[in-house]
């Protein structure tokens, strides 16, 4: 039986490229309408741990003391709470009191959310960052994907960055097509996973590139070519 004529698809195939097209139009987030923060940052981790306790109120403002231009600060839900912590079951600061004092310091500020998604700590963020009206000073990070699309549908206004690791499902943003699909506006890589081939494709397409994890012997070399640095130690 002959099929359809060389060069065309079936109406059955054609069928299915439609319906893939409308549920990629309806997963696909909104676009997003701030502008990302430049390049070329240099970010406290955890609001500069080598200089005082990790994600509380004195690194960032020690950070500031010290000249960084921004903190970065793990944010997770901790018995109903928003609060600054790395670890899941342990305190911090509230998050919005460690937001306001950065934001007061003339700080941007980088909230790395430790949410895989469905905790409904993605759109906690979101009604933290829309009550201090602080779209244009601050962002968003996740290692997760469903985290990543949770915050980009709940508001175009949120900046979101997309932190790469070394695992097979974290390196998926490694493919710049994906990152224009979500609409992320920052990459964070590991330092480990640069190429001056991924830098140029990611910066050819407008996206901010945050290196962390980075030895401080290599902070210069990354700053002259237009990446932000996540850092211990704020020189």
């Amino acid at each position: 039986m002959a099929g359809p004529p060389a060069g065309r698809s079936s109406p059955k195939r054609a069928g299915a490229y439609g319906s893939f097209m409308v549920l990629n139009d309806r997963l696909r987030p909104p676009p997003p309408v701030t502008p990302p923060p430049p390049g070329g940052l240099v970010i406290a981790h955890r609001g500069g741990l080598a200089h005082a306790p990790e994600n509380s109120l004195a690194a960032i403002r020690v950070a500031a003391l010290r000249g960084a231009d921004a903190v970065e600060l793990d944010v997770r839900l901790h018995r109903g709470r928003l609060v600054c912590a790395h670890d899941r079951g342990q305190d911090g600061p509230d998050a919005a009191e460690a937001l306001g004092v950065a934001l007061a310091l003339g700080l941007r500020v980088e909230l790395d959310l430790k949410s895989a998604g469905a905790d409904g700590a993605p759109e906690r963020v979101v009604r933290l960052l829309d009550d201090a009206g602080a779209h244009t000073r601050a962002w968003v990070s996740t290692f997760h994907p469903l985290t990543a699309w949770r915050l980009r549908h709940a508001d175009p206004r949120v900046v979101v960055g997309w932190s790469i690791a070394r695992s097979p499902v974290q390196r998926l943003p490694l493919a710049v097509g994906w990152a224009r699909w979500l609409g992320v506006q920052i990459v964070a890589p590991e330092h480990g996973l640069l190429t001056r081939g991924r830098i140029a494709a990611w910066h050819g397409t407008g996206l901010v590139v945050e290196a962390w994890g980075l030895p401080r012997h290599a902070v210069p070399g990354c700053l002259e070519l237009g990446l932000s640095v996540v850092v211990d130690h704020v020189e």
